[in-house]
């Protein structure tokens, strides 16, 4: 299966019990069917005559100015619709109309996760720690793939004329960059 944004293979990674797919390229995560309801509605079961039931149903299908779809359901191929996580949630995620899954750009996980964490009901120890380390493994990928572009600037000194500056200059570059935030 190929990612959605980039078209590059996606690489099926375990997290939290649940296998999805990771590109290791762009850093979007595909959830396929309900697995991200999976994680956030653990304990469904306790809330559905709750008040706060709906909070926890998954996805809801409103749009607060959700952009245009451009991406292709990694599935069956259909466009992705983009819609608001949720009525309140500042991220907004691309999904299948069909019901195969949902793409999560970079930082779009972290975005669900900390409307989730600072709910109505708050999440218990075990709902967290799993959030916790589904979000943990992917930002160690992500931060492999930085370090490893860093370093493979480098390899620019064996450019001819270069004499080991450019590589350096730039590495030096992208790490303040980095830094700062702005990468």
């Amino acid at each position: 299966m190929n990612c959605p944004r980039c078209h590059k293979p996606l690489a099926a990674v375990e997290v939290a019990g649940l296998e999805v797919d990771l590109c290791r390229d762009c850093e979007g995560v595909w959830f396929d069917g309900d697995e991200l309801a999976a994680v956030m509605e653990s304990q469904k079961d306790a809330l559905k005559d709750s008040p706060v039931a709906k909070t926890w149903e998954g996805i809801e299908r409103k749009s607060d100015n959700p952009g245009t779809a451009v991406l292709d359901c990694p599935r069956c191929g259909a466009k992705l619709e983009r819609y608001r996580y949720q009525s309140s949630a500042p991220a907004i995620i691309d999904g299948c109309a069909k019901g195969c899954g949902v793409w999560l750009d970079d930082g779009e996980l972290k975005k669900v996760y900390e409307h989730w964490a600072h709910s109505i009901l708050p999440p218990t120890g075990d709902e967290k720690a799993l959030f916790m380390e589904a979000y943990a493994k992917l930002e160690g990928e992500r931060q492999r793939k930085e370090k490893a572009f860093v370093e493979n600037l480098t390899t620019m000194d064996d450019q001819p004329g270069m004499k080991g500056r450019a590589g350096k200059v730039l590495q030096k570059v992208y790490e303040s960059f980095y830094k700062l935030g702005l990468r």
